[in-house]
C-alpha cells in the first residue's frame, strides 16, 4: 500500500492509503472523478507492520483500494456496510 502522511492545521495526521495497483489512475462514474496520480496520494510504499505502526496516530484516514479497506477492516479501523 501507498502511504502519505498530512499534517491539519492543528497538527493532527491525516493519512491516505491507496493500492499501489492504483496509483496514477483516474476513476470516473458520472461526474465524479477520483484523480490517483495527484500529490495527495504520491506517498511510499509501507508493508501492514509499518502501517499498523502508525495508523493508531491517524486522526483522520482516506483509503482507496480494496487491499487498503480489506486492511483496515482486519484492523477494526472501518466496518463494512452492507
Amino acid at each position: 500500500m501507498i502511504v502519505k502522511k498530512h499534517f491539519l492545521d492543528d497538527k493532527s495526521l491525516m493519512l491516505s492509503i491507496c493500492d499501489e495497483n492504483l496509483i496514477g489512475r483516474k476513476i470516473e462514474d458520472g461526474k465524479i472523478i477520483l484523480n490517483l496520480n495527484s500529490e495527495f496520494y504520491k506517498g511510499k510504499p509501507l508493508n501492514k507492520k509499518e502501517l499498523t505502526s502508525i495508523i493508531k496516530e491517524a486522526r483522520i484516514i482516506h483509503a482507496v483500494g480494496k487491499k487498503s479497506i480489506d486492511f483496515l477492516q482486519n484492523e477494526k479501523m472501518v466496518k463494512q456496510v452492507s
